[in-house]
């Protein structure tokens, strides 16, 4: 590795027969006008104080000659440099003075001298970015503006800079001014050594420095920066990728496929890390991990509704409500289901089943006010908790219905009573993903209760209440004496919602007024409000009556298919708690414990508690540090509990080797409330920590 201090242009870019190469696994060229502008400004600053600026490290690679052109792999730096060169090429475009148009064209191509360089039109060019950029780059370069794609960055930024120059012009700053102010640029251009030096090692201690790359930068980085086929596995595997989830949803999907890969509880936190470990543990070549990538790609495509033609109606249209419901946390799981079924396991029939039941499950859930923080843990584990009996994959639906029904944490099915309860009497209003959703539903079902050829769309209507949320006089009259209690009780109830596109017309307007309006410009939602514009008067009765019909629909279209088999989960040599139901530990032993997804073997609660600290710290280090900075102390104690000074423990134990330390001589009750103030610290339902105990103790 050498470090130099260079002046960019006079000794980097400008000198002839070089050409700066950023590698496929990069990403896109992706600055904004306000960096541009950053650079232009400390540009015309370097002219007018007539003194050098730093513009921070440029890094690459040596790669040699090819054909007599050295070529530079850029590790670091390629924003700079492009935009760089889509400022000179600017300038070059914008003056008319044919000297410093011959400087500027030195500057930017390479020039065959003595006719033995064997240019191309790529080679001719210092710079040749990623692929999709280079496209884009090369007809901007060849002066093809009628073919370029105008909201490129290249073109974007290259535009920019030509409004930037010409208000520079307008202010007495000639071109020469500006290129005189590039000439004085300089950074610090470390050179490695592709023999002695790491690229991939570099490369990650250079942006630990706070440069924002994405999940997916440092991925793809990862991968293909040590591969010498770097640019056939971008193209093969990378760009498949990318194509099918969306460079957006690139770290979601990630992040699921690292949850459904590996033991360890993930998040965005250390998921480069868990990664990083899977790839090594797991002994992958570059294109085997790649591989696995893209057939899970493949099914993410899917779950985010990318891909209609694979799979059936049916379950395309639940994976279309998961994404409706916002409940992406099961990914991880449908991973497993959808492995089974590509490798022919089960029918497409019960893939249907399967996608069907969950998503009324998890539906329910949230009409139910059930918390979701708890599903995570759900999913990491479940597959294997159901499948653990191989058995138990010839009876698949069955299996997975009855390991819910015989759960008896938060977890367990809502029951029909709980779900027509809560459809009736609690606040739908407010869900409101749900609550469209729901309202969507009815007016989606034909008489005959098959699904309506005439598909609502909802992308313009909005939920409207028929007893308006403030009450004019007249609904005040209209609803009677109790006219309030009746406002508070019903008014986010499901019997008193409808769907509109004229939401700001009904608004406080009589009963019979909203009956005309609905009647003339909402003909198209006939179920939702046929037993509105039947009635004479609206309030409590009309209100609960209409809420007993929509419920009896949604609870028929939303049914848990029951099995037709037995299948026994519980151990009986075993009791299970949750934290949360406070039974009484003394003289009991723990054998395993569950925690947001992981199973832990322990022998005793001081060995719970160290595993579940560690967990708790993987979940989320910076909040563990602060309760040690704070020498955290339970509500109910006055004794310090986890702190970075052991002296102040009766008997520490250090979280793996990081100086933070709690305390572990406590009861086995005392455990359990150290563990339950911990869940409340991270805002986690009681429900997340299952203690599994022998009877026999």
């Amino acid at each position: 590795m050498k470090v130099e201090k260079y002046r960019v242009l006079g000794e980097l870019i400008e000198t002839n027969k070089r050409q700066f190469v950023i590698p496929v696994y990069q990403r896109n060229y992706d600055w904004g006008k306000q960096h541009c502008k950053k650079l232009y400004d400390d540009i015309i600053s370097a002219y007018e104080l007539d003194r050098f600026h730093f513009i921070g490290s440029i890094v690459y690679v040596d790669q040699g000659e090819e054909n007599k052109i050295y070529r530079y792999l850029i590790i670091d730096g390629q924003q700079r440099i492009t935009t760089l060169f889509l400022l000179l090429k600017a300038l070059l475009d914008l003056t008319e003075d044919e000297n410093l148009k011959k400087e500027f064209e030195d500057i930017l191509f390479n020039i065959d001298k003595y006719n033995d360089l064997k240019l191309t039109d790529q080679t001719k060019i210092k710079l040749k970015p990623i692929k999709s950029d280079n496209d884009q780059f090369m007809l901007l370069m060849k002066n093809d503006l009628q073919a370029i794609d105008r909201s490129s960055n290249i073109f974007i930024n290259y535009d920019y800079m030509k409004k930037l120059i010409s208000k520079s012009n307008a202010l007495g700053i000639t071109t020469k001014d500006i290129l005189s102010g590039i000439k004085k640029l300089t950074s610090a251009v470390i050179i490695l050594d592709p023999k002695e030096d790491e690229p991939q090692v570099v490369f990650e201690s250079i942006n630990s420095t706070g440069l924002d790359l994405s999940l997916a930068d440092l991925i793809r980085n990862f991968i293909l920066m040590t591969d010498k086929n770097q640019e056939k596995l971008f193209e093969d595997y990378w760009i498949k990728i990318e194509n099918n989830v969306g460079q957006n949803k690139m770290p979601a999907f990630i992040t699921d496929f690292l949850q459904f890969s590996c033991r360890e509880i993930v998040s965005t936190k250390n998921a480069y890390i868990v990664f990083k470990n899977y790839f090594k543990t797991e002994n992958f070549s570059n294109e085997q991990m790649l591989e696995k990538l893209l057939h899970y790609s493949a099914f993410y495509k899917a779950f985010l509704g990318n891909d209609t033609q694979t799979y059936s109606h049916i379950v395309n249209k639940k994976l279309a409500g998961f994404n409706a419901l916002d409940q992406g946390t099961i990914y991880q799981f449908l991973f497993h289901i959808f492995d089974d079924y590509d490798a022919g396991i089960i029918s497409i029939e019960d893939l249907e089943k399967i996608v069907t039941f969950f998503f009324n499950y998890l539906l329910r859930r949230i009409v139910c006010g059930v918390g979701s923080n708890s599903l995570r843990g759900l999913y990491k584990t479940l597959y294997n908790r159901i499948f653990a009996d191989k058995k138990n994959l010839e009876n698949y639906y069955d299996s997975i219905i009855q390991f819910f029904l015989q759960l008896n944490t938060k977890d367990a099915v809502p029951s029909d009573s709980a779900f027509k309860d809560a459809l009736i009497n609690t606040d739908i209003y407010n869900k409101k993903n749900v609550c469209k959703y729901l309202l969507k539903s009815i007016e989606d079902i034909a008489e005959d209760g098959s699904e309506s050829k005439e598909i609502l769309d909802v992308s313009t209507l909005s939920i409207e209440h028929i007893m308006p949320q403030k009450l004019s006089d007249y609904w005040q009259t209209a609803l009677g004496n109790n006219y309030a209690k009746i406002h508070e009780k019903y008014l986010h109830n499901l019997g008193n919602l409808t769907l509109t596109g004229y939401n700001s017309e009904l608004g406080q307007k009589t009963f019979d007024e909203k009956k005309q309006l609905i009647i003339d410009k909402n003909s198209h939602i006939v179920a939702l409000n046929k037993d509105v514009l039947s009635q004479a008067s609206w309030g409590e009765k009309e209100i609960k009556n209409r809420a007993d019909r929509l419920s009896a629909i949604l609870l028929k279209l939303f049914y848990i298919d029951k099995p037709q088999k037995y299948i026994q989960f519980q151990n009986d040599t075993e009791r299970r708690y949750s934290v949360g139901e406070n039974f009484d530990a003394t003289g009991t032993k723990p054998n395993t414990c569950i925690f947001f997804g992981n199973t832990l073997t322990v022998s005793s609660y001081a060995d719970l508690l160290s595993k579940v600290m560690e967990v708790f710290y993987d979940l989320d280090n910076d909040v563990i540090n602060e309760l040690a900075n704070k020498n955290y102390k339970l509500a109910s104690a006055s004794r310090t509990y986890i702190t970075h000074d052991a002296e102040k423990l009766r008997k520490a134990v250090e979280i793996y080797e990081t100086g933070i330390f709690f305390e572990s001589n406590l009861s086995a009750n005392n455990i359990i409330s150290f563990l339950k103030s911990l869940l409340d610290v991270f805002e986690l339902d009681y429900s997340e920590l299952v203690i599994c105990v022998d009877s026999k103790s």
